[in-house]
């Protein structure tokens, strides 16, 4: 999944970098008819509203991306410098009220609709951001065993090196359990992310076993998306 993440990071930014572009070539009018071509090119079923644009960056509003909605989202602030937009680097990058549909079952592509975004699977290269932020974020999980909701808040920074610090703080619901933490992760070039969870409050509920006040932490480790090294310390 780390590949999966960095391809598609790489896969979005270069989408806002286009609209970048195209806004200080041509403004707003052509810039809307700019990425609803690039978006219909991928084959992707779109939606969405450029709302603000300036020199210095651009709000896009009501994204929705994919046959089912895999990816939604209120409102997406880009940040920019125009010596960085010509270098093709974006200053920051903003989204509020992200909705990502994720399919871990293995019976379907892990984006739906939206795998032929990363459907090259090649060295991740550079992102070209030095900041994402994450706001009132949802990640929707399907698994083969439940469902899985996780509420995320938080930052992925591109470090000097091109690897990405990734800070969230997160609230994971599902039928068995709930955790409530925050996830520290280094995803670098080579698609290796390691990095440690936190469970601050978490509780099980199975089939006649319910335990709260869950705590503790797991390190881990992921290379081509196959755990590496994991290691866990709970308290029930």
């Amino acid at each position: 999944m780390s590949k999966h993440l960095s391809t598609f990071l790489k896969a979005l930014v270069g989408l806002l970098f286009l609209a970048g572009l195209g806004l200080y070539l041509f403004r707003q009018p052509i810039l809307d008819a700019l990425i609803d071509n690039q978006l219909t090119q991928l084959g992707v079923p779109h939606s969405l509203t450029v709302e603000q644009v300036s020199l210095n960056g651009l709000v896009l509003r009501n994204l929705s991306l994919g046959e089912k909605n895999e990816l939604r989202s209120e409102e997406i602030h880009i940040g920019w410098t125009l010596k960085d937009l010509l270098k093709g680097k974006l200053q920051t990058i903003e989204i509020s009220g992200l909705q990502l549909l994720l399919d871990l079952s293995g019976e379907k592509p892990l984006l739906g609709s939206l795998q032929k975004l990363i459907k090259d699977e090649g060295e991740s290269g550079d992102n070209n951001f030095t900041q994402i932020s994450l706001i009132n974020s949802k990640l929707k999980l399907h698994t083969g065993f439940d469902d899985f909701t996780v509420n995320l808040d938080g930052n992925i920074k591109q470090e000097s090196s091109g690897a990405q610090l990734i800070t969230m703080v997160f609230v994971a619901d599902a039928t068995q359990g709930r955790a409530k933490g925050n996830l520290e992760a280094i995803l670098d070039n080579s698609g290796k992310i390691s990095g440690v969870l936190n469970v601050s409050e978490g509780a099980i509920s199975l089939a006649g076993v319910n335990i709260s006040g869950v705590k503790g932490n797991s390190s881990f480790s992921l290379i081509n998306n196959k755990p590496e090294k994991i290691t866990a310390e709970f308290i029930l």
